[in-house]
């Protein structure tokens, strides 16, 4: 088993954990996949089609989708002509005539071919990752995105300053691992190629009341790409 194999069990058995039992944090991770839930949490996602310019002809992944959340909230308001694709490690049941699918799958391994999305979302992942699986799961996204896609990232940031209650909020969450700012994420963006990077400040986050970090890196377009 490789470094990065063994670093994806270690995280698969960690989301195992968080999404499993009758403990507190267990009972709050569950209320947060609910739509009200999600819709606190993951924002971001509800802003993204107006500035991305989403269109029924783009075809959209997401990565650690969970249930699937944020894709049925996108399939229902945009009316893809492909029904978007979720990929995660454990991923939830999908209710018959859904209009998105799910595969069991690992960011760094991305069973999908060359250039087959315009849009790559992942949402409070990264922190979960070591440097080389963030890595490595950025250049996966740059594969499979199609020239000009879009690859769009939330996640919590780094804590400012030393608030026990903030601390113990994040630890509640799920969030205990390598929160990262916007430099640190761009730094290894530019590492993966993407050329356009940028802060799309995707607000607000209405909870938890964290620093939140987010983050759009275009792959490059055919034009901008140098000749063979």
């Amino acid at each position: 088993m490789t470094r990065l194999s063994q670093h994806e069990l270690t995280v698969l058995q960690k989301f195992r954990r968080l999404r499993s039992g009758r403990s507190v944090r267990g009972r709050v991770l569950a209320a947060l996949r609910s739509p009200i839930g999600n819709f606190a949490v993951n924002t971001p996602v509800f802003l993204l089609p107006q500035k991305v310019h989403l269109r029924p002809k783009h075809r959209v992944l997401e990565i650690g989708c969970a249930d699937g959340a944020n894709l049925r909230f996108l399939a229902s308001r945009i009316g893809f002509r492909r029904p978007p694709v979720g990929l995660d490690l454990t991923p939830g049941p999908v209710a018959a005539g859904a209009a998105f699918a799910i595969v069991r799958g690992s960011g760094s391994r991305l069973p999908f071919a060359e250039e087959s999305f315009d849009l790559v979302l992942c949402g409070h992942l990264l922190r979960h990752l070591s440097g080389e699986g963030l890595l490595r799961l950025l250049v996966e996204a740059h594969r499979v995105l199609t020239p000009g896609g879009v690859l769009a990232i939330w996640d919590f940031a780094p804590p400012s300053g030393r608030s026990t209650v903030r601390r113990w909020m994040l630890d509640l969450l799920g969030g205990s691992g390598t929160p990262r700012d916007f430099a640190t994420l761009a730094h290894w963006a530019s590492e993966a190629r993407y050329d356009v990077i940028e802060n799309p400040d995707l607000r607000p986050f209405l909870f938890p009341p964290l620093r939140r970090v987010s983050l759009l890196a275009r792959k490059p377009s055919r034009d901008s790409q140098p000749p063979a």
